[in-house]
């Protein structure tokens, strides 16, 4: 069995999640002047569909991870821990 790591610190997930937040925006914004160039069904459309869906599964894995990390959290710290990943989510 391997050395088990520490994880990450809320502030690193804090500025981890607000970084990927804004990366799949961007991307958003440019997959729609990719489609809008190229066929829904071509490789440069689905290639920015799949960076999109990339960035989602490691924002899916870290809010995952900030729970598992950070259980002990005070309840009134629990809604901007919810928002981590997840910017305007609810509780």
């Amino acid at each position: 069995m391997g050395i088990r790591k520490p994880g990450l610190s809320r502030e690193r997930h804090e500025a981890i999640g607000a970084e990927l937040f804004a990366i799949r925006n961007r991307l958003l914004t440019l997959g729609v002047e990719v489609g809008t160039a190229y066929p829904k069904n071509s490789r440069q459309y689905k290639a920015g569909m799949e960076a999109t869906k990339s960035v989602d599964r490691l924002r899916n894995v870290l809010d995952d991870a900030v729970h598992a990390e950070h259980p002990h959290a005070k309840p009134e710290e629990w809604q901007a821990i919810n928002s981590i990943y997840y910017p305007g989510s609810k509780p």
